[in-house]
């Protein structure tokens, strides 16, 4: 709540945009094509009648994605068979949204994995805890978009990937040798 923002497109988590800050709604004029939950503040996606409605992944919370029209914590989505186990996630460098070089040959390797099987793919991407959150959600949507960008360059169908951008919310490193470890991009299964 508070975001700065020009249109309700900026806000998140089913705000809305009034007077140049993401805010709560307060009638369903707020949230057209939707309702508004008066109890909530929230929006809701049309015809989902209920809290947490959505249609895309930035009407939820920054860990959580849309699944068929609710929001749901994005770590509850994996589950499927990981048929690429060869490559888990790969890393960035500080403030950087590309790739490590060596990671962008896992990265061509992993949509040669990905070419012989139809997984959904949900690439997670975590910053370490430098920086405002606002900043560090930035850097890993930027992350999370270059990846999917790559494999689909190499040939990868965009439909089946989906980005979830964490910002620092999981980050655990507490030095630059630890922090590393937090500027990554997971690939979920589904």
């Amino acid at each position: 709540m508070g975001a700065p923002c020009q249109q309700t497109i900026e806000c998140t988590n089913g705000l809305v945009c009034k007077a140049g800050a993401c805010a709560a709604c307060s009638e369903d004029f707020d949230c057209q094509p939707g309702t508004c939950d008066i109890g909530t503040g929230r929006c809701n996606a049309p015809g989902s009648g209920g809290t947490g409605g959505c249609q895309t992944d930035d009407q939820c919370a920054m860990d959580e994605i849309c699944n068929a029209g609710t929001c749901e914590f994005s770590g509850a989505m994996g589950g499927g068979t990981n048929p690429c186990p060869d490559v888990p996630k790969i890393y960035f460098g500080f403030d950087n949204p590309n790739p490590e070089p060596a990671d962008q040959e896992k990265l061509k390797a992993l949509a040669e994995c990905l070419k012989s099987n139809q997984a959904q793919l949900i690439l997670e991407a975590h910053a370490d805890s430098r920086g405002t959150e606002e900043y560090n959600i930035m850097l890993t949507d930027k992350r999370g978009v270059t990846v999917k960008e790559f494999l689909q360059n190499l040939g990868i169908d965009p439909s089946r990937m989906t980005v979830v951008s964490k910002g620092d919310l999981e980050a655990t490193g507490t030095d630059d040798g630890s922090m590393k470890e937090d500027r990554r991009v997971d690939f979920i299964y589904q």
